[in-house]
């Protein structure tokens, strides 16, 4: 008897990934333009291996833009205990200073920001005024929101 191609129970991992080619281009389309796209659906379908999918570098290079542009930032919400608004806002704000390896002034700024403990939108908005005045972009997908935030 064969084995069962698929990945069940937990995100396939980018190589693996097959299909959707639609919602692909809808994403790389709203990348494109700086803008949002929203995923949801019942538990099992995809959306995890498809948000997984997008901070591949070699999917970026498939369809024509430079991932080194970006700041590739993946959430899950599940992480975060409890599920606060400064939880939030720190935890991306975390994952975005991973993420600036060559800039020690912006995870400065960054590390001034998560001192409190008590991150907010606005500390966020600032980091992308920073991330913009050295022409990056943050591509955040967050996983799990809704459940993270129940």
């Amino acid at each position: 008897m064969p084995s069962n191609p698929f990945i069940v129970g937990k995100p396939v991992p980018p190589e693996r990934f097959v299909g959707r080619t639609a919602l692909i281009e809808t994403a790389f389309d709203q990348i494109s333009h700086r803008s949002n796209l929203s995923v949801w659906g019942g538990p099992g379908i995809g959306k995890s291996s498809f948000l997984e999918l997008l901070t591949w570098p070699e999917i970026w290079r498939i369809h024509q833009t430079d991932p080194s542009q970006a700041v590739i930032v993946l959430l899950n919400c599940l992480s975060i205990h409890p599920f606060t608004g400064s939880g939030f806002w720190g935890k991306v704000l975390s994952l975005i200073k991973t993420k600036l390896d060559s800039n020690p002034g912006l995870q400065a700024d960054i590390d001034g920001f998560l001192q409190d403990g008590k991150s907010t939108a606005e500390n966020f908005r600032k980091v992308l005024g920073k991330l913009g005045a050295h022409n990056k972009f943050l591509v955040l997908l967050a996983d799990d929101y809704r459940s993270g935030r129940v």
